[in-house]
């Protein structure tokens, strides 16, 4: 398991510095249950959270790419087509 740096610091002053006894008590309470929240977060967890997201990025990009080359094809073949259907008009002139 590898922890970082960063984890750690969102982990430890992610919403703290949100805390203001200026505030009303219900929102402070909302701040001190994330805070809960994100330090009962493994490690783990964050990896995977990240690594995830990662996967799904690549998902996005392949997606991309796919749509990327059905978009070259289509559009060689409206050429193509325009092409063969002037040769057509041509020959019958």
């Amino acid at each position: 398991m590898i922890t970082t740096p960063t984890n750690n610091r969102r982990k430890n002053i992610l919403p703290k510095g949100q805390i203001n006894h200026e505030k009303k008590p219900e929102l402070n309470k909302t701040f001190l249950i994330q805070i809960d929240a994100i330090r009962s977060v493994n490690d783990d967890d964050i990896e995977k959270v990240e690594s995830g997201g990662l996967f799904a990025e690549l998902d996005g990009l392949e997606w991309l790419e796919r749509q990327i080359a059905v978009y070259i094809l289509q559009e060689k073949l409206r050429r193509s087509s325009a092409k063969f259907i002037a040769a057509v008009y041509a020959t019958r002139s």
